[in-house]
């Protein structure tokens, strides 16, 4: 969301009573609402929030105003939403900024755990060897999944 995207609602012309609206990304909940005068009726919450809010000022004699803006109608509940705000311009944003530092936080913390995982099975081949050789490990776990990939040096 941009200050612009809340400038654009709150630039909208028209009498009183009105209602000024922005529906989620599913069309099911609300996401921006502006209601002039602002006590009109109730805010609702959740799921269908957006036809009961359609319903409220139908039902006083209010215009309904509805608006699409992709940002407003951004909203992240679940790993779906999080896919398609990615897919937006997160450039400049606090959101981008702590996407960013955040992947970069969980990508420099997979190679220490790997690092961290590689020298233990290091040491533990190297203390059940009794042969004359070392076999050391050169080990890529694979954090997605319970699987394994294990190859060995021989010295």
């Amino acid at each position: 969301m941009q200050a612009s995207d809340i400038d654009d609602l709150l630039s909208v012309e028209c009498e009183e009573p009105a209602l000024v609206i922005v529906p989620s990304r599913d069309g099911m909940g609300t996401n921006a609402i502006l209601r002039m005068p602002p006590a009109l009726f109730p805010s609702h919450f959740g799921m269908g929030s957006f036809a009961k809010h359609v319903g409220e000022a139908e039902r006083i004699g209010a215009r309904v105003i509805f608006r699409r803006n992709p940002r407003l109608e951004m909203d992240v509940d679940d790993e779906a939403d999080l896919r398609a705000l990615l897919k937006n311009d997160l450039t400049g944003t606090e959101t981008g900024r702590w996407l960013r530092e955040s992947e970069s936080k969980r990508a420099s913390g997979n190679t220490a755990r790997r690092r961290r995982w590689a020298r233990n099975e290091e040491k533990k081949y190297a203390r059940a060897s009794t042969k004359p050789w070392r076999i050391f490990p050169m080990a890529r776990k694979s954090w997605s999944g319970d699987s394994v990939v294990r190859a060995f040096r021989i010295t």
